[in-house]
């Protein structure tokens, strides 16, 4: 028996009045030429209707396209609150108020959060405008809709938008329930989400040896790793970058999924899957398989630009290593014995290498 419950966010009501339309294109008849906004900034220029039908914003043309939109909106909040307007505009109606708008932002937020809980795959979407209603998740509890507007945009539904209160809860439970089972885990490299985005934020910050910490380097040995560590994540982060935008939404957060492939082309993977470490603590990394092709895929991407989302940030990956990331500093102050593990163990075993250990009289 399915139950019924009274929506605990109130319904936006969106009216119209003939008057604020006739002030509206008065207003845009005296404007003259619109300036490019920020949102224009890296677009062609647009085409004027054709044959009568109405042109469709590419940011909601398809679900795939709107669901990318409210991701990127809520990514980027904190740096460009403006964008959240992007993210009310997929709950399709304009709010009229300031008190409207609020409601809807918060709505907005609390949607994401749930698509989050869901990793719904984006590549699971249709990318093209097929019919006028989707729907994008079901599991009995959580149900995700979308629906095509007169004008060609694609926004959620009215019963996805009426259902965001019980949705949040059944989210937030579950929720607990996977921290729970991260707690074996290697605190920041729990799960593929929480892998992918912390290795970004390292990255992008410059900081190369730290998100090589989130590569499975097994398949080298100590004195590699020193060496190229630094090297392989910068180059992962720029292969990254120049593949597309990471929405790490749709990306797994459970500890225990199956080994995750962000993308993939001819070149190699971005494959990420849980390693088994000797203290048994185990951790979710970037594959030795993708470690491994790392070069070949920088060398496949080398001179495309960086996703578009990215530069709006001013968080680019260049495609030149500073030198001073490459490797850790070695202090040419500590003899060389004593400079890592290894050389002290080689240090202390090399009299017996070479004959009699040496004795004091």
């Amino acid at each position: 028996m399915r139950m019924m419950h009274r929506p605990l966010t109130p319904s936006l009501p969106f009216r119209r009045g003939n008057t604020l339309a006739l002030l509206g294109l008065l207003l845009l008849a005296l404007s003259g030429p619109a300036r490019a906004t920020s949102d224009d900034v890296g677009k062609g220029p647009t085409k004027g209707p054709r044959g009568g039908e109405k042109t469709v914003a590419p940011e909601y043309g398809s679900p795939r396209d709107t669901l990318k939109t409210l991701y990127f909106a809520i990514d980027v909040y904190g740096q460009l609150p403006g964008r959240i307007d992007d993210a009310v505009a997929c709950l399709g109606e304009k709010p009229q108020s300031h008190e409207e708008e609020q409601v809807a932002a918060r709505l907005a937020i609390q949607l994401e959060a749930i698509l989050a809980v869901a990793a719904v795959p984006l590549s699971n979407l249709p990318g093209e405008s097929e019919g006028n209603a989707v729907v994008i998740y079901d599991d009995k509890e959580l149900k995700i809709g979308l629906r095509r507007s007169a004008d060609g945009r694609w926004a959620f539904d009215r019963d996805t938008i009426r259902h965001v209160p019980e949705m949040l809860r059944v989210v937030r439970a579950r929720s607990a329930a996977t921290e729970q089972r991260r707690a074996g885990l290697r605190p920041g490299a729990t799960d593929p989400r929480t892998t992918l985005r912390n290795f970004l934020r390292e990255a992008l910050a410059g900081k190369y040896q730290d998100a090589a910490q989130y590569l499975d380097l097994s398949g080298l040995s100590n004195d590699q790793r020193r060496q190229h560590a630094g090297r392989l994540a910068h180059r992962l982060a720029f292969v990254i970058q120049r593949r597309g935008y990471l929405f790490t939404q749709e990306v797994p957060d459970d500890p225990n999924a199956l080994p995750y492939t962000w993308h993939a082309d001819g070149k190699g993977r971005v494959l990420l899957q849980r390693a088994h470490a000797r203290d048994g603590r185990d951790a979710w990394l970037i594959s030795p398989e993708t470690v491994a092709r790392a070069d070949a895929m920088f060398a496949a991407v080398k001179d495309r630009p960086a996703d578009p989302r990215y530069a709006l940030l001013g968080k680019v990956v260049p495609a030149t290593l500073p030198a001073t990331a490459a490797a850790p500093a070695v202090d040419e102050s500590v003899p060389r014995q004593f400079r890592s593990p290894r050389d002290m163990l080689r240090g202390s075993w090399r009299p017996w290498t070479t004959g009699r250990p040496t004795t004091r009289g």
